[in-house]
Order: structure tokens, then sequence, then C-alpha cells
């Protein structure tokens, strides 16, 4: 459990020197006073930096602030408290939600130029900057030192948001959540004075900034300020050596890619395979499987699709790889589709797998992709009731949606080794993760495309409110797919506040740092920490 250093003690510490806590890199201290390129509505790159990669999220800021340098980050920040701006906060442009991008925004920091991935021999660390695209990151810190951090496996999303959602991707059941690797983070904050600062917190326990480190390993972005670099180093390092200090992913990886034709199944035999599903990961989810080298996805695809996938990633370095992937599979084929259509996996080294599953969806690279999203964390698999609801939903006419579809991914594994005030992640207990999603690029169909994902989503979850409530099958939602929907009355039925849905016990405490380090509410969005 961490320790809840006192107010008093974390404003002492801000004003430690005159423009933030300390010299947070030795980059930032040398570099000389700058300003951020200011990009406003007469440039031509506006249109580009005013919109996320889902279409449906525009905003008409009078200026957009590309900083380069902490520095840079920390003039921004003043500049928009100074003229009493309403302010957001772009990484890699991947919030579900409106978030970043909304009628109220007139003025938005975009970090993606700051993208600098380095190694820092005193602190043992790795420092990522905010602006870089996991893809990048996975990149550099394989190639030049053969580590990586468990994070998230479309290539494009910036780290900035994800992390301080958690982070979760293809190594979490082997190797816990991103944030439980995550050592500091350097962020520029406004204090009572309204003046902007850039402090570094760390998870040491004698770190009078404990607490914002900890808001930020789940609490969400856009909360506390603006972060510019994470500094990453795992609990209980090996030795000295870079190699050491983080994970070390699998040499190779075994990737397999089975097709369930839709022709091949019905109701029942659909039901059954989520049965499976729920089942399969209910028995292995735990610390200690064998099967925490395993993770993948299960995608259900509107029927007009032609196919579902179950797309499964193992450590081939793993005693009986094959063996239990292909366990792995029977399980969730029994009784729904033959073993025969289990091909082969591929042998990958784990870059080129990592490169190739985070690149290979057509339509998430699809410049004018929109999308509808919900999502459930799950204790327990779904019902067969809530099967058959799913079912209904992928084979109606209502759409004719390749896109259109349900995704689960296993958690588990090491994501539970860590307590649930550990970090601000609260849900530990999970073993899958629920996306009920549809993508498509036509404004036009829009209506029909956003009322399919959310009555499914709502009639999954009807007997608990239409919200999936934290109870002995369901653990509420994944920040890092924000929904409005949960804090609408209209929509959320349940009783329960769209902050218990997903942060739960761990709400209180996100607002006491929010009143410490944000006490203006400068950093704020539509489900963003609410001053106490």
């Amino acid at each position: 459990m961490t320790t809840r250093i006192g107010r008093r003690s974390a404003l002492r510490a801000m004003s430690v020197t005159g423009v933030g806590l300390l010299a947070v890199t030795p980059e930032a201290a040398a570099a000389p006073a700058a300003a951020p390129a200011y990009i406003d509505r007469d440039d031509p790159r506006y249109d580009e930096l005013t919109t996320g990669v889902n279409q449906r999220w525009v905003a008409r800021p009078e200026y957009i602030a590309v900083p380069r340098t902490t520095e840079e980050v920390v003039a921004a920040v003043q500049r928009a408290v100074d003229e009493h701006r309403t302010l957001s906060v772009r990484s890699g442009g991947h919030c579900l939600a409106d978030h970043v991008f909304n009628d109220s925004v007139t003025a938005v920091v975009d970090m993606s130029a700051m993208t600098r991935v380095s190694y820092d021999a005193q602190r043992g660390a790795f420092g990522v900057e905010a602006g870089a695209l996991l893809l990048n990151v996975y990149d550099e810190l394989y190639k030049s030192w053969g580590v990586t951090i468990p994070g998230g496996f479309c290539y494009s999303v910036g780290i900035g948001g994800h992390v301080c959602g958690g982070g979760f991707g293809l190594l979490s059941r082997r190797d816990g959540l991103t944030v439980d690797h995550l050592y500091g983070v350097e962020i520029v904050v406004v204090g009572p004075d309204r003046v902007a600062r850039a402090v570094l917190a760390t998870r040491e326990p004698g770190d009078p900034l404990r607490d914002l480190w900890w808001g930020n390993t789940g609490g969400g972005g856009g909360n506390f300020g603006v972060i510019t670099r994470y500094w990453f180093r795992s609990p209980g390092v090996r030795g000295p050596a870079p190699r050491n200090q983080l994970v070390n992913p699998p040499e190779k990886v075994l990737v397999s890619a089975v097709p369930v034709p839709w022709a091949a199944l019905n109701e029942e035999r659909f039901v059954r395979l989520l049965r499976n599903v729920g089942r399969w990961y209910e028995a292995n989810s735990a610390v200690d499987s064998p099967y925490t080298a395993l993770s993948g996805s299960v995608t259900l695809t509107h029927a007009s699709s032609g196919a579902l996938t179950l797309l499964t990633q193992i450590d081939a370095g793993v005693t009986d790889a094959k063996a239990l992937l292909n366990d792995y599979l029977r399980a969730l084929l029994d009784g729904v589709a033959d073993a025969s259509i289990i091909t082969p996996p591929k042998l990958f080294p784990w870059l080129r797998a990592t490169r190739f599953l985070s690149t290979g969806s057509a339509i998430g690279n699809n410049p004018a992709v929109r999308s509808d999203n919900h999502a459930a964390y799950h204790l327990r698999g779904h019902t067969d009731e809530q099967a058959a609801i799913i079912y209904g939903a992928l084979t109606s006419d209502e759409i004719h949606n390749h896109h259109a579809m349900v995704v689960i991914n296993p958690v588990g594994g090491r994501v539970g080794a860590v307590g649930p005030g550990d970090t601000a992640v609260a849900q530990r207990g999970a073993i899958m993760k629920v996306l009920y999603q549809s993508l498509w690029t036509d404004p036009a169909d829009d209506a029909a495309n956003i009322a399919w994902a959310t009555r499914l989503f709502r009639a999954v979850y009807a007997d608990t409110g239409n919200v999936p409530v934290p109870n002995d099958r369901t653990d509420g939602c994944y920040i890092n797919y924000p929904d409005t929907g949960a804090a609408d009355p209209d929509a959320n039925l349940s009783g329960i506040p769209w902050h218990e849905l997903y942060h739960k016990g761990n709400y209180a405490r996100l607002q006491y740092v929010k009143s410490v380090w944000d006490p203006h509410d400068i950093f704020h969005h539509p489900q963003s920490i609410r001053l106490p």
C-alpha cells in the first residue's frame, strides 16, 4: 500500500525552487528559454492537429501549442492559465471519447514532437517522452537495450495517455501492467499560485510527491497536469546493467490466427464458444498459471465479416509452448467447431510479431475512421443469456458492418500480483476485458453504428442498470476506454456513479491528489477527477 504524504509536505516540495521542484533532466536544465510553436486557425497544419484518430471528435481551439522540451510545455501551460483558456492535451490522439477534442476546448498542448527514448545511468531508468508512439518505444527500447514495457498492441497509441490509464498489452499476463514498471513521472502542474512548474514524482517511499506518481498509475489522462516524460524501471531489478532494469521480452513468439466461419455457427454454438472462453479464463488466470505466457484476443465480428477470429500469442521459449497453445485453442473450440480449423502457428522474433500485429488493421489505419466504444471488466465469463444477446446483435440486419464487433482480451496472470490500492488501477482481479465497438468511415453511418454499439452494451448489462457494476461477475470499466454514457443518468440506471465504475475505492484518494496538484481544476474534461 502506498503512503499518503500530507498536503503541506507536497506544497513545501513545490516551493523548493522558484520555477519548479528540480531540474528534471540534464537536457532540460541546459535548454535555453523558449516558447513552443503555436499553430492558429490560419496555419495549414491546423486541421491535422485539431482531431484525433476518431474522426467523430473535432475541436476549434484558438491555437495548438507544439512543444519540444519540458520548458516549452511549462510556457504553453502558463500561457493558457494566464489567458484563462480551456486546455486539453494530446499525445497520440487515440482517446475514444471527446475528452481532448470538443467544443469547449480553446487551447491544445500537442505532445507529438516530444518522442525521445533514453537511458539515465544515474537513475537506472529509461526515460520516454510523452509524445512517443508505442511501436517507436518498443523499437528503441528493444534495439538499443533489449528491454520493453508491457504496453498495448496498437502501434500509433501515444504513450502519454496510455500509461497514466494503466497500460495493458500482450505481455501483461506475464509481466503485469505498464504502470507496474513505472518509476517516475515528469509532469507540468499548476499550483495554488497559478504558476506552472515541472516536477518529478517517483514511487520512492520517502518521496513527498509520491501521491502524484500514484495518481498517474491508473487515474487516467488529463487530470493533474501535462505529463512530459515517464521513467521506467521494474521493481526488484537484478543489477546495474540497463538490460536488467526493465522487462526482457520473449526472444521468439508463436502467433496463431484461427478464423471460425460464421457459416459453421448457430446460436447454440456461439453461446458455447463464449461459455468456453469464460471458463478457460476463469481457470487459467492465476498469477502462477503456466498460461501467463499466453495472451491475445477473441474478436467477434459481425456476421457480415464471414468469420470470427481467435488471435493468440505465446512465448515460444516456455516449456511445451506449442502444446499449451493447442490445448487452449481446442478448449475454446470444444463443441463449437472441428479442431481441424486450427492451423500451425507461425514463429516470429518478438519485435517482428509486435510490429505485424500492431499495424495489421486496415480499418484502424484508415484516416477517416469513426468509432463508438463501450467496455467492461469481467471477473467471470458472460452468462448464456448475455452470450445470446451478443449473438443476436452480431447476426442482426440492423447494420452490415464487418467492423462492428465485440473484442475479448484476457487479463489475469501477473496483473493480479499487485494490490488494487498499490497503483490507481483498482480492477486487479479481473480475468478479461471486453470491448463493444463499431468502426466506420462515412459520417452518414454515424447514427446506425452508434445505436448498434450502445444498444448492445446496455442490453448485455441490463440486469445491472446498463453498465458492468462491480459485483461477483463484472468489475466496472477501463479508464483508457472512456465512455461518457457512464455519467449519463438516462444511460446508466445502476445508481453507481461513473467514477465508481472506473476507479472503485481509489476515487477518494485520486480526489485528494487532484486537490493538492490541480487545486484550480486547470486540467479537466467530461470524466476527469473532480475536486472534492
